[in-house]
C-alpha cells in the first residue's frame, strides 16, 4: 500500500465497513478517492471487511494495492454497528482528527461531502439527514421508526440517528465509545444518541440524498428489524446510564 505524505492537524479517516460487495467497493473507493482528493486532501480510507465470504477480501487487496492512502482491516464477522466501533478505535489509534463513516454498498453520495466538511469549521459532529431517499419506502418506515423509537426511549431527539455519513471529531468521538456496550448491535445509534446529548448545538445536520444500493445485500432486512424492534426500545432504555455518563464526557471533550 502506498503512503501519502505526512499528515496535519486535520488528518481525516474515513471508516468503511464492508460484508460481501466484491461488486460495488471499487466505483464507491474510485468515487470517494476523487471527492477527498479535492475536499480534504489530508485523508485516509480505512475499509474494515467484516468476514466476507465472496471474493471481496481479494478486491480489496488489490484496490489497498493501487490506491493510496486505503488500508484495509480483514477481521472477523461481528455486524455492521460493532464493526463502526473497531474502526472508529483504529482511526483514533491512528491520530485521526476527524472521522467520517459511510457504507461500501454506493448508497453515500459524495457529493454531499463538501457542505459536510465545510460545516466543521462550527461544529465537533456533523451527520447527514436522508431527505431524498431512493432505497424503497420500507427503508423509509425503518428509518422514522428509528427516529421515534430512540427519542421515546431515550428522550434524546436525533433527527436520523442510524444514518451512515457522519463526520466526527476524533476528541469528542472518544469518550462517546469509552466502554462501548457489547451487547447493543445497532452501535451507531447509540452513539447519535450520545454525541447528540453531549454536544447539542454543537452537533450539526446537513441534508442528503441517499441512492439505492449498487450491489450486495442489505444488513438489515425489513422483516428482521419489524421484529427486533421491541428489542431496539427496550435495550436503548437500559442504557440511560451510559448515554448520561459518556454525554457528560463528550461535552467536556467539546469545551
Amino acid at each position: 500500500m502506498a503512503t501519502p505524505a505526512a499528515s496535519g492537524k486535520e488528518l481525516l479517516y474515513v471508516v468503511m465497513p464492508i460484508y460481501n460487495e466484491q461488486a460495488s467497493i471499487g466505483p464507491v473507493v474510485r468515487e470517494w478517492k476523487e471527492m477527498l482528493t479535492r475536499v480534504a486532501p489530508d485523508h485516509r480510507i480505512l475499509i474494515l471487511n467484516d468476514g466476507s465470504k465472496d471474493n471481496t477480501a481479494q478486491v480489496l487487496a488489490e484496490i489497498a494495492a493501487q490506491t493510496p492512502g486505503v488500508e484495509v482491516i480483514n477481521k472477523p464477522n461481528s455486524g455492521h454497528g460493532r464493526t463502526c466501533i473497531h474502526g472508529y478505535g483504529e482511526a483514533i489509534t491512528r491520530g485521526a482528527r476527524w472521522i467520517f463513516q459511510i457504507d461500501s454498498d454506493g448508497q453515500c453520495d459524495p457529493q454531499y461531502f463538501a457542505a459536510v466538511w465545510e460545516k466543521r469549521q462550527t461544529h465537533a459532529a456533523v451527520f447527514g439527514k436522508r431527505v431524498d431517499r431512493d432505497d424503497g419506502a420500507a427503508r423509509k418506515v425503518i428509518s422514522l421508526f428509528c427516529r421515534i423509537a430512540t427519542h421515546i426511549a431515550t428522550g434524546v431527539p436525533v433527527r436520523d440517528p442510524n444514518v451512515p455519513y457522519r463526520l466526527m471529531r476524533a476528541d469528542v468521538l472518544g469518550p462517546a465509545i469509552a466502554e462501548f456496550p457489547q451487547d447493543f448491535g445497532l452501535s451507531n445509534i447509540l452513539v447519535s444518541v450520545v454525541l447528540q446529548k453531549g454536544l447539542g448545538p454543537k452537533m450539526g445536520f446537513v441534508d442528503i440524498g441517499f441512492r439505492d444500493r449498487t450491489g450486495g445485500e442489505p444488513s438489515v432486512k425489513w422483516m428482521k428489524f419489524v421484529t427486533e424492534g421491541w428489542k431496539l426500545y427496550t435495550t436503548l432504555m437500559t442504557k440511560r446510564p451510559y448515554i448520561s455518563a459518556r454525554a457528560r464526557d463528550v461535552a467536556k471533550a467539546a469545551g
